[in-house]
Parts: C-alpha cells; sequence; structure tokens
C-alpha cells in the first residue's frame, strides 16, 4: 500500500500551499487556481518580492482570492537596502482587508548571501545587525499594512538566534511562525513542525514540496516515502510548495482577520450573527434556556464574504454583511414576528472591508472602508433607506489622510465621529464634522502618555468605550502587540498592557462599559484575554484558555459582561458572574 497523500499528520489540517515565479509557466488563470481550492486546499502564500518583485506576484496574488482561499504573500529576505526591501511589500501588497495574511519575511541563507553582507555566522556584531535590520522590517511592514507579519525561518534561525548564541532574543510570539523543517524522507505518522528559539508553537508548517523537478535532474525526490512527492491536483505548477496550518479552519480565519462574531441583544433574546466558513450566514439565538442556530443562506441573497454586524432595536433587527464583489448588504426582520421573513437591501457596491454598526438613539449609524480609501459613513433615515456620506467634511480645507483600516463610530460631544488607521504609516485618525478646516485628529500626533511620549502606530480594528459622566476613550492595538488608550477630550494615552502586566494582543481588541471599563482580546498567548479598571488599578485575567479568532464584547440581557467568539470547535460565549467568568 502506498503512503497516503497528504501524509497523516497534516491531512487533517487546512492545507495550502506556497509559489513564485519558478512554479508554472505563468499563464495560470483563475481556472487553475479554482481547481487548487477544488483538490482541497483552503490557503495559498505567493513569493513578493527578492531583492526584486517576482514577476508573477502581481496577476498570481489576486487570482488567489478570485479562487475563494485566503491569500498571502512573502518576501524573501536578502542583502540589499532593507527599505527597499520593504518598499517592494508595501507597493504590491497595497493593502490588508479580511481574508488576507499578512505578509511573511522569509529568512533562510542556503546561498550565504546574507552571511556575506552581516558576518553573522562569525561576529556576534554581525549577528545582531541582521536582527536590527529583521526587526526594522517587521516594525515597518506592520506600521504601514497593520498586521502583524509572519516570520518563516528554519536553519539560519536556529543556528544563529538560539539561546546560546542569542541570548537576548525577545519573545517573538506575536509574530506567527512558518517553519520549514523538518520534512521527512520516509512516511512518519509522528512528525511535527519545529518550534524554535522565540515561540512556544509554530503555526505553519511547509511539510513538503512538489519533486518532479528533482526527479528529472537525477537528485533524490523521496519524501514521505513517495518518489517523486506530488500531490493530486497540482500537476499544474512544478516545485509548488505544500504548507499546514497548525490547527482548525477557524484559527486559520482568524489569523486572516476573520471570524469576527457579532453579539446583539434584539427584544428578549440574545443573538450572535457570523460567517460560516463556507459564506452562509448564521444567526444563533437564546431562547428557552438554549441556543439555536439559523442559516440565513436563504434569506441573503448571496454569500459573505467576511463577517457581519449587528445591532437591534426594541421593534425590528439587523444585520449587515459584506460580499466577495464589495456589496453591503442589510437583512432587517420586525422583532413583533420573529418568523416573519427578513427583508433584503444592498446599501452599497464598494466596500473593501467588513462593515460595523452602531446604535444611536433609535437610528442606526455604520461604517465601511471603501475603493478609494475613504471612510464612509451610513445612516438609515426615517423612510427606513440607507443614506451615504464621507465620514468627515470632503470640501475641508485640509481633509483627512486616506484611511488605512477598519474603522468605529461612536459619538463625541453630540457629534458623529469615526476613528481608524489612516495614512501610509498607521496613525490613529479621528474624522468628523465641523471644526473649521481640519475636521480629524489624528491620535498619533497629538497625543502622548504621562512620559510625554506618543503612542506607536494602530494595527487591526480599534474599539470605543465611554466611562459614566466622561468623554469616550478608543483602545487600539499598537505595533507589536500593546494595548493602548487614549482618551477623546484629553488626549491623555496610556499603555495599558505595561500598566497591567497583560499579555500581547494578536488582533482587534473589544471594549464594553458596565460598572467599569473591560478590554477584551485575544492574546498572542491563544487566549482571550481582558484588562480592566480596578478602581484606578490596571489588572488583567483570562476569560477562557484558548480562542480561534478575536472577540466581541456585549452586556446580555441580565446585565452582565459578555464576550462571544469562535474556539476551534465553533462559537463560544463566556460571561462575567459575580466576579468569575462562565
Amino acid at each position: 500500500m502506498s503512503p497516503p497523500i497528504p501524509p497523516v499528520p497534516v491531512r487533517d489540517l487546512p492545507l495550502g500551499f506556497d509559489i513564485n515565479q519558478d512554479n508554472g509557466d505563468r499563464t495560470e488563470g483563475l481556472t487553475e487556481f479554482a481547481a487548487l481550492k477544488q483538490v482541497g486546499k483552503i490557503f495559498g502564500i505567493a513569493k513578493l518580492a527578492q531583492a526584486g518583485v517576482d514577476q508573477a506576484f502581481d496577476t498570481r496574488y489576486p487570482l488567489i482570492r478570485d479562487a475563494g482561499m485566503i491569500r498571502g504573500s512573502y518576501d524573501f529576505f536578502a542583502p540589499v537596502d532593507v527599505g527597499d526591501q520593504i518598499a517592494f511589500v508595501v507597493d504590491h501588497v497595497k493593502r490588508l482587508t479580511p481574508g488576507d495574511l499578512a505578509p511573511a519575511i522569509d529568512l533562510e541563507d542556503g546561498s550565504r548571501a546574507l552571511d556575506r553582507k552581516y558576518n553573522y555566522s562569525s561576529s556576534a556584531a554581525g549577528c545582531n545587525s541582521l536582527f536590527v535590520d529583521i526587526s526594522t522590517w517587521l516594525d515597518a511592514v506592520e506600521a504601514r499594512l497593520g498586521r502583524a507579519p509572519i516570520i518563516y525561518t528554519g536553519v539560519l534561525w536556529r543556528e544563529q538566534f538560539n539561546a546560546a548564541n542569542f541570548p537576548n532574543l525577545p519573545d517573538m510570539s506575536v509574530y506567527p511562525l512558518w517553519t520549514a523543517h523538518p520534512i521527512p524522507v520516509a512516511e512518519d505518522d509522528h512528525a511535527s513542525g519545529e518550534v524554535l528559539n522565540g515561540w512556544s508553537d509554530y503555526t505553519f508548517w511547509q511539510y513538503a514540496e512538489d519533486k518532479r523537478g528533482d526527479k528529472k535532474k537525477g537528485a533524490p525526490a523521496r519524501l514521505w516515502g513517495i518518489d517523486p512527492y506530488i500531490e493530486p491536483g497540482t500537476e499544474r505548477f512544478d516545485g509548488i510548495d505544500y504548507n499546514a496550518f497548525n490547527g482548525s479552519i477557524y484559527g486559520l480565519r482568524g489569523l486572516a482577520d476573520l471570524g469576527h462574531t457579532a453579539p446583539h441583544v434584539a427584544g428578549n433574546r440574545e443573538s450572535i450573527a457570523y460567517t460560516a466558513p463556507d459564506g452562509n450566514l448564521h444567526l444563533l439565538e437564546w431562547a428557552a434556556g438554549a441556543w439555536s442556530d439559523q442559516d440565513l443562506s436563504s434569506a441573503a441573497p448571496v454569500a459573505a464574504q467576511g463577517d457581519p454586524a449587528a445591532i437591534a432595536t426594541e421593534l425590528e433587527q439587523v444585520i449587515l454583511y459584506r460580499t466577495a464583489d464589495g456589496a453591503v448588504i442589510a437583512l432587517t426582520r420586525p422583532l413583533a414576528d420573529v418568523n416573519a421573513p427578513w427583508s433584503v437591501a444592498t446599501i452599497a457596491t464598494d466596500a473593501i472591508d467588513d462593515p460595523f454598526v452602531l446604535r444611536i438613539g433609535n437610528e442606526f449609524h455604520a461604517v465601511y472602508w471603501d475603493n478609494l480609501n475613504e471612510q464612509i459613513h451610513m445612516f438609515r433615515a426615517a423612510d427606513g433607506t440607507w443614506q451615504r456620506e464621507q465620514a468627515g467634511d470632503p470640501t475641508a480645507l485640509l481633509p483627512p489622510p486616506e484611511a488605512s483600516g477598519s474603522g468605529v463610530v461612536y459619538v463625541y460631544q453630540s457629534g458623529i465621529h469615526v476613528v481608524s488607521r489612516a495614512g501610509p504609516d498607521g496613525h490613529l485618525v479621528d474624522i468628523f464634522k465641523g471644526n473649521g478646516g481640519r475636521p480629524f485628529e489624528d491620535f498619533t500626533s497629538t497625543s502622548a502618555d504621562g512620559d510625554g511620549q506618543a503612542p506607536p502606530a494602530a494595527t487591526y480594528r480599534p474599539t470605543t468605550y465611554t466611562p459614566s459622566g466622561a468623554a469616550p476613550r478608543v483602545v487600539f492595538r499598537g505595533v507589536r502587540g500593546s494595548i493602548w488608550q487614549v482618551e477623546r477630550d484629553t488626549l491623555a494615552a496610556k499603555n495599558l498592557t505595561l500598566a497591567a502586566s497583560a499579555p500581547a494582543a494578536a488582533g482587534s481588541p473589544s471594549a464594553v462599559f458596565t460598572d467599569r471599563c473591560y478590554i477584551i482580546y485575544r492574546g498572542t498567548n491563544g487566549a482571550i484575554n481582558v484588562i480592566y479598571d480596578d478602581a484606578g488599578t490596571w489588572r488583567t485575567g483570562v476569560v477562557s484558555p484558548f480562542a480561534a479568532a478575536d472577540p466581541t464584547a456585549y452586556v446580555d440581557l441580565n446585565g452582565n459582561v459578555a464576550v462571544s467568539f469562535f474556539a476551534n470547535d465553533g462559537v463560544h460565549v463566556a460571561r462575567l458572574v459575580n466576579g468569575t467568568w462562565v
């Protein structure tokens, strides 16, 4: 009997591939990439650059998404100016939206080209210089694109950045590890990827490659007991690499900024809207002591590309979601008859990001990032139709910088505000109407902590909360995973991760205020963590030991702080009851 393909250790994991310009003949189109999905590939990572841009990247990168797969990119770190390498990534990836993995830095040196530049193998100073340039790349790409990059490595890291050679290595867990080793030659049902210094586990494992080319050259081509190794359905791409995500489909989606749930109270029911991996919209409802799960695909005319937003008044319930072609769909039903059909309306056609919705009184206000890099504010008029406007004042003498991330809506001094990442360097920018010729506030430039230091660039989607009798607070994840807060009136900034000695964050935080504020987020430790204000002292705790995607906080029917999130087996809910998370 022949060994199984894919091998036993990975066959139940989410599988994908990585390719470069030399894999295939560069004439492949959507049909060929859709064929990869049909044989079980869920994600694809395209080589972006190696001292110059990969000649197939600009064509293949969009095709991976168009074929319905999660997409990523990698930059093969080269002995050229690090600023040029950063520019390759930023100029060709352009922006990251839900369904995209952050770019990876490929750290390998089989040719010894990096060693000739840095002299890392025989000099501690050279090794440190290499690490400084790697850190420069990581910080710049994270600030410019708003996500923590991935690190692909193996021999180079094992030999140069081990505990003995590099004792001051910081915790690297904020950057998902893509490991290149081992790749067994013989069948091995117990093999697993390599965990390197700085990490407690790996995220991706490049477990095999197409070895047909080696076989033709007379070189060894056996992997996993198969000679030559090739997976069915990938024949068009000579030399393609095969990868596995070390977790569930929900964890892979969480890494690609998908899997956000939309909890809300609708009448006398708690509800959670979410998108399943197949794109079908679902609604969980708590009634009679149990959760029921409705598949809304019959009501939703088109499958969802991302995650929904949901809200309700005492009279009706609204779910907004984005489709693959950029439409924003609104589903609405009366709460007087929850069995009534949902009404459906297309309220926008130019979204590149998932919408956010907020109830203000009996009004619904939403925001989304559009294909012109503007934050679009939408509100539902008295006649039930949705109206749109560019957030802020487009006629202002000094317009706000272009949006570069997901936004949220909040109210301050009776006005509608939209806050998000904006500009090329990931500043946190608040947009509003009025204030003469400057209808925005650049928090990164104007706020400061107690030492007079500005906060770092913002990443992912921010969140807000408003303490009783005080101005709103804007909370965001900064570069390298710290959670920060900015007071809207005083512009006082605070590193809450430092203040609470809390774990670093892996994605977007979510905040809620009851008797105190609770900031809930997924940590690089894989847990759902909370930072809260205990009578002026910031503290931290664990809400749940494991989550696959970012949480969403809310207040449940009984007034408890609650949070919904995806774990490896689906949607979970945790509640703070009498001081304990249950």
